[in-house]
């Protein structure tokens, strides 16, 4: 796992800039790392592409090359240079959902 990790990490270091100067996030986000890093955690793509808030089909097409929108993109390099943890995609997930709540649509409104 460090290699898969240490080569994110050698590509990702250039994340802002690279991001800056292309303007494209999915073509700093490489494919093929992250279903390396997946397989190797020994993740299924719905465990993994959950953490995202992504569907396990939707992920599977961006494995497979669909653009990654850049706000999943933008988790996703996080995630991997090591800003934010799984207990922060977590504990983010379960704040948003107790948002959701009073915001309901009640009848009668």
């Amino acid at each position: 796992m460090e290699l898969i990790e240490n080569q994110w990490h050698s590509g990702a270091t250039t994340f802002s800039s690279a991001v800056s100067s292309s303007g494209d996030l999915s073509s700093v986000i490489d494919r093929v790392l992250i279903i390396a890093y997946r397989k190797k955690k020994k993740e299924s793509q719905r465990r993994f592409w959950a953490r995202f808030g992504v569907t396990q089909s939707r992920g599977s097409r961006f494995e497979s090359g669909a653009e990654i929108p850049p706000p999943v993109s933008i988790l996703l390099g996080l995630y991997f240079n090591k800003t934010i943890s799984d207990g922060d995609l977590g504990r983010a997930e379960r704040v948003l959902r107790r948002a959701e709540g009073p915001m309901a649509f009640s009848p009668g409104q």
